[in-house]
């Protein structure tokens, strides 16, 4: 799929191209620096088609910065399932639940 842009206003400036802060004396304005003065912005994006899936996964699981084992042994009592599971729209458990 290809790319979409759009233009949207500038967040930094609302759409001005003009930034005051603090250290804008008054009366005075600085050229948007996200902008370049322009006002806008350019949101580039690709529409979602559907989950994409990855060759080489064999189980999904919610990262607690542990390591797991190799061959996913250990893996089922911390939670985690296989990716088929995963693509048919399981979820694995939270750690933290």
């Amino acid at each position: 799929m290809d790319e979409v842009r759009i233009e949207v206003q500038c967040n930094s400036c609302k759409g001005t191209g003009v930034y005051r802060g603090f250290t804008e004396r008054p009366g005075f304005g600085a050229v948007c620096n996200d902008c370049k003065g322009s006002g806008k912005a350019i949101i580039k994006y690709i529409p979602f088609t559907g989950r994409k899936e990855i060759g080489d996964i064999k189980f999904v699981y919610y990262s607690g910065g542990i390591p797991y084992s190799k061959d996913g042994a250990d893996n089922r009592e911390k939670g985690a399932i296989s990716y088929k599971e995963f693509l048919m729209g399981s979820m694995p458990s939270h750690p933290k639940e």
